[in-house]
């Protein structure tokens, strides 16, 4: 679909620059396009804050931290994801109403990048 070296893109909050593999939303939207590319990114941003709780709440060495090199916390992350899976799938999941609620960030804060373009051209594509 883009052009680059990369095949997706991180969602993050206005305290990142925005960058080709980076998105971020408009500091201040004056569109329609801006504003529903914004909404969709903080609900998406939202969901995945979310999954990061339940994986904090469910698997404690995420939460509190873990004392080994990046490759063996990847290594640890990834196992703790496949056996969160395998608990929905068995249906052991954790309920949504003993999540801590998520905060939504101010996007008032927001620094240009190079992914300026490439975020007008999905706004502009995707939100029109």
């Amino acid at each position: 679909m883009f052009s680059g070296e990369h095949d997706g893109f991180l969602l993050g909050d206005s305290g990142y620059p925005c960058r080709k593999f980076l998105l971020t939303p408009y500091n201040a939207a004056t569109t329609t396009e801006q504003k529903k590319y914004n909404d969709a990114l903080c609900k998406t941003r939202v969901i995945i804050e979310q999954t990061f709780g339940i994986l904090k709440r469910r698997f404690p060495c995420l939460h509190t931290g873990m004392r080994v090199s990046p490759d063996k916390a990847s290594l640890y992350t990834l196992s703790c994801v496949v056996l969160h899976n395998i608990g929905i799938y068995k249906g052991d999941i954790i309920p949504v109403d003993e999540l801590v609620a998520v905060h939504e960030e101010n996007l008032n804060i927001y620094e240009p990048g190079d992914g300026n373009a490439l975020r007008d051209y999905i706004c502009r594509t995707y939100f029109s």
